[in-house]
């Protein structure tokens, strides 16, 4: 009887969907305002495509009570992560981003250094050049 049960729930998890957690890539405005955490969302994913053999009413039933209930647990834990990730974007973006400020201060900063000969590097790539050329 435990090995049948035990059957049962692994071929469940199987067959399961799972509800999983994914980063959204940085919008133009994070990107400019050097934001380094990600905002969430949450994504359904088929966790697996073994079907359960069943020749009974109630094991139909137990397949989907099982998978419905692992469904529900990784909803519940994805689902928690997402709200955690979220929040800590959210107060990061508080600070507040003025780009145009921003720019300005680079270029102040930037300015003295150009007319002495000096030149903005913009990129990891081009600084990774400049101290291949150097």
């Amino acid at each position: 009887m435990i090995k049948k049960f035990l059957l049962l729930v692994l071929s469940l998890f199987i067959v399961s969907c799972a509800v999983v957690p994914v980063k959204k890539p940085h919008s133009v405005r994070d990107r400019a305002c050097g934001v380094s955490t990600h905002e969430w969302d949450l994504r359904m994913v088929q966790a697996g495509s073994y079907s359960a053999n069943c020749n009974s009413p109630e094991c139909v039933l137990s397949v989907g009570m099982v998978a419905v209930a692992a469904t529900s647990i990784t909803a519940i834990v994805s689902g928690s992560i997402v709200v955690v990730g979220n929040v800590v974007h959210w107060v990061e973006t508080l600070g507040g981003c003025d780009v145009e400020k921003l720019e300005k201060t680079v270029n102040d900063i930037n300015a003295p250094l150009i007319q002495q000969g000096g030149k903005p590097i913009k990129t990891k790539q081009a600084l990774e050049q400049e101290l291949e050329d150097w």
